[in-house]
């Protein structure tokens, strides 16, 4: 059984930060934050959601 895709609502100013981290899932350089405000890449957030959806439905 697949869980449904993930489609994060972003749009909201609180996700955007001047300062660049390393996001927490690739590493790589992103001006995005998560709703705790954490370096996370909107991509990478939906990803690592819909790997987790995935195992609580198995």
């Amino acid at each position: 059984m697949t869980a449904p895709a993930v489609q994060l609502d972003w749009r909201n100013g609180i996700h955007w930060s001047r300062r660049r981290a390393k996001c927490r899932v690739c590493k790589r350089p992103t001006n995005l934050r998560d709703d705790k405000g954490r370096p996370s890449h909107k991509v990478c957030a939906e990803q690592l959601l819909a790997r987790l959806a995935e195992r609580v439905a198995s």
